[in-house]
Formats: C-alpha cells, structure tokens, sequence
C-alpha cells in the first residue's frame, strides 16, 4: 500500500491544505483544496505537497479511526523534478506579488 506522505501544519507555508468532505456513510462527497478555502461540513483535514494536490484524483481516505491518505489502486503519484516544482512556486510567489502591489491603489513597480 502506497500512502501519502501528509504533514501537522503549513508554518512553512510550502504545503496545500486538502479537505475531504464527507456525508454520514463517511463516504467522500466533495473535496476542497487551498490554504484559505473553509469548509462548512464535516470531514478531514490534510497537508500535503503542492504536487499531491495537483493529483487529488488519484487519492483516497483509508482507516476511518485516523483517517490516512494513499494512491489509489492502478495509479502513481508523479514527482516532479525539484528544479521545475521551484520555477512553478516562484512563478506563483511573483504573481502573487503583483496581485499584492495592485491592491494597495498604486500601480508600483
């Protein structure tokens, strides 16, 4: 059994918030992804790497007493090289930014 690897918290701010809701079956109904998304049922809470998040459909909730993650049957997690996942964060960071400097009223650059 492939698990997924899942962290406490995101102090460091590099990990992706996944919350799984689920109905009273304990069946997964929705999924929410992104550090600021609120969900508003009942479910479990994960932090993951960016990369497992990008591929959620391809994981599971299994041990409903501590609820763990793992791959799903006949799929992978791919892991992306470590350069191309920096580019990607940087890429993100800086539009980020931007988004930041327009909000403030100025048009600084």
């Amino acid at each position: 059994m492939d698990t997924v690897k899942t962290y406490e918290d995101d102090n460091r701010h590099d990990k992706v918030r996944i919350f799984f809701n689920v109905d009273k079956e304990g069946n997964v109904s929705s999924v929410l992804m992104g550090n600021q998304a609120i969900p508003s049922r009942q479910g479990h809470q994960f932090y993951v790497d960016e990369y497992v998040a990008l591929q959620v459909d391809k994981i599971e909730i299994i041990n409903p007493g501590m609820p763990i993650l793992k791959v799903k049957d006949g799929e992978e997690i791919e892991i992306p090289d470590e350069v191309k996942q920096n580019e990607d964060k940087i890429k993100r960071l800086e539009k980020e930014l931007n988004e930041l400097k327009g909000m403030d009223g100025t048009n600084a650059k």
